[in-house]
Formats: structure tokens, sequence, C-alpha cells
């Protein structure tokens, strides 16, 4: 593996620890809800098995894009989508709550910081 690699994928782990922070309260609340429907320690559901109201959003936003883009290339890129509704989300235990508060956030013109050079 080159220097370039090691550093991408130090750099992906990071990013995957950030967005799973960002909704750390409801993914541990719902692994216990489905311990106990499995009859099972909590250690033993993986995270992947877990779907958050924050997951939710982005599979939402990616479909907005594909569908309003249409196969265009120009279109926003995942990641942009992803890290902006991580941003937005408060551990929200809803998906509609947690929605709208994504909006409200990439919305406000208040915002200032998040983005280099913000």
């Amino acid at each position: 593996m080159g220097h370039f690699e090691g550093v991408a994928e130090k750099q992906s782990q990071g990013y995957v620890e950030w967005f799973k922070g960002r909704m750390r309260v409801i993914l541990e609340e719902r692994r216990k809800v489905l311990a106990r429907a499995a009859r099972a320690d909590v250690q033993e559901i993986p995270d992947y098995r877990v779907q958050t109201p924050l997951q939710q959003v982005v599979k939402l936003l990616k479909r907005h894009r594909d569908k309003r883009y249409n196969g265009d290339d120009d279109k926003p890129i995942s990641i942009i989508i992803t890290t902006l509704a991580a941003k937005g989300y408060n551990n929200q235990r809803d998906l509609l709550d947690a929605l709208n508060a994504i909006i409200r956030e990439c919305a406000d013109p208040s915002r200032t910081g998040t983005v280099p050079g913000g």
C-alpha cells in the first residue's frame, strides 16, 4: 500500500467515526431495542443492523438528488450531502424531525465557520 492509500484509508475511517458520533445516542438506543427483541447482548448487534433517522435522511436526500439531476454528472456528490446532513442532525428520534432539523440547519444563513473559508 502506498503512502496516499494509507492516508486516504485513515481519513475514511476518521470520517466514519465522526459520522457515527453524530448519531451515537440513537444508534445505541436502537441497538438495545434490537438486542432485547432478539434476546441477545447489545454487543452482539452490529451497527450495520441499525437504521437511524440520520441514515434515513441521507438516503432520502440522495434519492432526491438522483431524481432531480437524472444522471447529470454535475450533481452534488454523496460526501457533501452526507456531511451537511450529519452536521444538521442532533439525535432526533424520528425521520420527519430529523429531516426538518437538517433542512433548517442547511438553510440557515447565520451558519458561519462550518465550511473552510466560510
